[in-house]
């Protein structure tokens, strides 16, 4: 029986591939870890950020509203008043209603 020849020196081939191996092993860790951090960076930017009413846009927004719906001056030494929207597009369509009654009742005036 030949006895195992024992040098001290380390296996070449185990040694690359125990260096193989951790490499990759590390690559995934690196890979995985900025996958959950670019995640949750995400995350908490929706959360912190995006998700958080702007109080100057949310006040603008009421002060429009306000104006729309409501009387004001627009000129009061020329008598320019601001109407409500919805009462503007009220005697819109009364205006168009009647101009078209008044050019079916006429036939000959509305057609050129």
């Amino acid at each position: 029986m030949a006895a195992a020849k024992d040098s001290g020196d380390p296996d070449p081939i185990a040694t690359v591939a125990v260096g193989v191996i951790g490499t990759l092993v590390v690559i995934l860790i690196v890979l995985v870890l900025q996958v959950l951090y670019y995640r949750t960076e995400a995350s908490e930017l929706q959360s912190k950020v995006y998700s958080q009413p702007n109080h100057a846009l949310l006040q603008l927004r009421a002060e429009q509203q306000e104006r729309l719906r409501s009387y004001r001056w627009v000129d009061k030494t020329s008598g320019v008043v601001a109407i409500p929207i919805e009462r503007a597009m009220e005697l819109v369509v009364r205006q168009d209603s009647e101009r078209a009654s008044r050019e079916r009742a006429q036939p000959g005036r509305g057609q050129n």
